[in-house]
């Protein structure tokens, strides 16, 4: 018996479904635009990587008060973190935003 999705319907839920779809779809975007393989052993570290860094930077921001461009952030993550794994970044250029910047390389450390 297959019971209903009563879980899908909360827009809590749905939020974080299209919050995680977009993400996917930039996280797809950026990697054809920088030409890397999705067959590349490192692409899992680098994403890994990412995400910590987008965790922690995002915490970092909200400890601050600062308020975030999620799209912005989400790419300086993908630059710093496929940088630091060794895959090519030159078609990902980072933010100008110098605050967004400092952000990640603190949550680096």
């Amino acid at each position: 018996m297959i019971g209903s999705d009563d879980f899908g319907h909360d827009p809590n839920v749905q939020g974080a479904r299209k919050y995680f779809s977009r993400m996917e779809a930039m996280d797809f975007a950026l990697i054809k635009r920088s030409g890397i393989s999705l067959f590349d052993s490192r692409l899992r570290t680098a994403r890994d990587t990412r995400f910590n860094l987008y965790e922690k930077s995002c915490s970092r921001a909200a400890r601050k008060g600062i308020r975030l461009d999620e799209s912005m952030m989400f790419e300086l993550c993908q630059y710093v973190a496929f940088k630091t794994c060794g895959l090519k970044v030159s078609s990902i250029e980072p933010s100008g935003n110098q605050e967004l910047l400092t952000l990640v390389q603190e949550a680096q450390k």
